[in-house]
């Protein structure tokens, strides 16, 4: 039987997709993946000898000892990028990891097309298949699992807000703004060589300044923006990387504005149930675009950005700089005004060349490329260079009945709950009339 682990790096942002993935691998194919979190890599190497394990990323230190381990005993490693849009679009492999570990991966599985020719036309990685599949995580945002999305009146009672209202809702993206630590020793800490972040040091600095900006601009705007329009659900969705209490202090008591709480409410639910969408080049755009094409998102562009990092995710947004501009939009589509044809144009182009398709099979193509690839590989080995490592995790694996790094707690950023991920397993399991069988590593 084949063998394949699926790493989740990041709860909120990687979770659901991979148990998509893990549905398909189960449903399409016959293979009963284990499902692990990051630190787990190693444990799931010695205790299973997968045929091939599946990572979002190859961008830390850290990471460099499964990669070793897994390539020693033949065991391939994919690549399925969480955070697929780049910085800036030649730079999918700079996101994808790092150059001394880039030629260890097997297999590529970018978001779109466009990547490819990044892939293809680089010496670092030369000759390794790369496969656009398009975002498993982002099938959610389509017509095919629509069942699974809360109606507009269980979302409105989750959120404490009227449903007779329109909705408002800025998702932010200002994940270098308000540091916590103040800023010059977030800077430094950017900086540190252990950090994915000090890669782009040199613009840690500028970009960092840009995000300031525009959560200054945008939450100035918000309050302008609920004193002229009054009868609208205005709500704000904090970027799961960003310090909650800036926003927290700024709103707190407000009469109209509102900051949600970390809760069960998917992107997908926050996406179909807003009429009106803020960002700031953010993902989010484009996964809206997918949930309806006509899907009204803004884009407030601060005047002095000294940045154009992801700025091509504007495309398809109407783009402001203004007060004035942004408040000539929101009456527009308040009053019932459509998105123009020519942005409608745009996002179904930027669809096609970066995420592969809106059908909602992002997930199958992943799990078909996956089982492609190991069709004709043999099983892993042990081998003897990989001793060292199985002894030095021997100590604290041998003596922890689930063979398992040290385990998480609730309050650790990583720490992902089985009920979560058998919830999902459900979810898919009502909606596609079969259950899939998979393993917890985790």
């Amino acid at each position: 039987m084949k063998k394949i682990v699926l790493v989740i790096d990041h709860k909120e942002r990687d979770l659901r997709g991979i148990v998509l993935v893990a549905y398909w691998l189960n449903h399409k194919h016959g293979i009963v993946p284990y499902i692990t979190n990051t630190k787990n890599e190693i444990s799931c190497l010695i205790k299973h000898r997968p045929h091939l394990i599946m990572v979002q990323h190859v961008r830390h230190p850290h990471q460099r000892e499964f990669i070793h381990y897994a390539k020693k005993q033949k065991t391939s490693i994919a690549l399925c990028l969480a955070e697929g849009f780049p910085l800036a679009e030649d730079q999918f492999l700079f996101s994808a990891g790092r150059d001394e570990f880039l030629p260890y991966v097997d297999l590529f599985l970018p978001w779109g097309r466009i990547y490819n020719k990044y892939v293809s036309n680089n010496p670092i990685v030369k000759g390794i298949p790369s496969v656009p599949v398009g975002s498993p995580r982002f099938d959610y945002h389509t017509s095919r699992y629509r069942a699974l999305c809360l109606s507009k009146e269980a979302f409105c009672r989750k959120c404490g807000i009227p449903s007779d209202r329109p909705t408002l809702m800025w998702m932010t993206n200002s994940i270098y703004a308000n540091p916590p630590e103040g800023y010059d020793k977030f800077i430094a800490k950017m900086k540190n060589p252990s950090t994915s972040d000090s890669r782009i040091a040199h613009v840690i600095e500028p970009l960092s300044r840009d995000h300031q900006r525009v959560f200054d601009t945008i939450s100035d705007t918000l309050e302008k923006i609920v004193q002229d329009f009054p009868g609208m659900n205005v709500l704000i969705k904090i970027h799961p990387s960003e310090p909650r209490d800036a926003y927290e202090r700024k709103y707190k008591g407000h009469p109209t504005i509102k900051v949600l709480p970390i809760q069960d409410i998917a992107l997908t639910d926050y996406l179909i149930n807003t009429d009106i969408l803020f960002n700031w080049r953010c993902t989010t755009a484009a996964e809206a675009w997918l949930v309806d094409s006509q899907k009204p998102v803004i884009n407030i562009e601060p005047i002095g950005a000294e940045t154009d990092f992801l700025s091509y995710l504007n495309i398809g947004n109407d783009v402001v700089r203004d007060y004035e501009s942004l408040h000539q939009r929101v009456h527009h589509y308040l009053n019932g005004g459509r998105v123009p044809e020519t942005l409608v144009a745009q996002r179904q182009e930027f669809v096609k060349d970066y995420l592969t398709a809106d059908d909602g099979h992002s997930a199958e193509r992943c799990a078909d490329a996956l089982v492609g690839h190991i069709a004709q590989t043999k099983r892993p080995l042990w081998a003897i260079q990989n001793t060292k490592t199985w002894l030095k995790h021997l100590r604290s694996y041998r003596f922890n009945k689930r063979w398992l790094a040290a385990p998480k707690g609730p309050d650790h950023p990583k720490y992902i709950g089985h009920e979560l991920i058998h919830q999902e397993m459900e979810h898919l399991s009502r909606l596609f009339g079969r259950k899939a069988e998979y393993k917890l590593e985790m």
